[in-house]
């Protein structure tokens, strides 16, 4: 937005705001940058995230499966629920133990041992 600003501006003056262009486009790269990498996500903060999604999967999951009538849309639905139950059991399980302190890299916690 602030480039656009720039461009307007510099069309009613015929001028050219190189350093407001090198700045802008900078912060553009920055933030970009950080968006790609993630910058400030943790691990709880993603398994947060991922708890909140897994629930609405299994309320809507469950939603179909007490309402339709339909068997294959029930199969679906029902395997959606076991699957995403059991993740977010998994995803818990190792909040928990992130609480504890004990998981400290990928060799500390074995995910097979939940699923």
């Amino acid at each position: 937005m602030g480039i656009l600003e720039v461009i307007i501006y510099d069309s009613y003056h015929n001028t050219v705001s190189l350093f407001y262009y090198i700045g802008l486009g900078m912060a553009i790269y920055g933030f970009a940058h950080a968006y790609k990498t993630q910058l400030g996500v943790s691990e709880r903060d993603y398994l947060c995230q991922m708890i909140e999604a897994s629930s609405r999967d299994m309320l809507l999951s469950q939603n179909v499966v007490n309402h339709t009538q339909n068997i294959n849309v029930r199969t679906v639905a029902t395997n959606v629920l076991n699957k995403r139950k059991r993740d977010l059991d998994m995803m818990t399980q190792m909040m928990a133990q992130m609480d504890k302190g004990q998981v400290t890299n990928a060799e500390n916690f074995d995910y097979q041992k939940l699923l």
